[in-house]
């Protein structure tokens, strides 16, 4: 996602971007946190569909 956005000039606040959105309890995730979500297969798909959404400027 990062070079697909052509931007790689501020990878220190990315990854700390990242950092907090992995342990952000989420909505759409049913209020689990990406990471915990990543623990099964269905949770990973949602992760998946979220961040694809995020990344086609759609909210999550």
């Amino acid at each position: 996602m990062i070079e697909e956005s052509g931007s790689t000039q501020d990878v220190d606040a990315l990854s700390t971007w990242l950092d907090t959105w992995l342990a952000e309890p989420l909505p759409e995730l049913g209020g689990a946190t990406p990471t915990q979500a990543w623990t099964s297969e269905d949770g990973q798909r949602q992760v998946e569909t979220l961040l694809e959404r995020m990344r086609g400027g759609l909210p999550g």
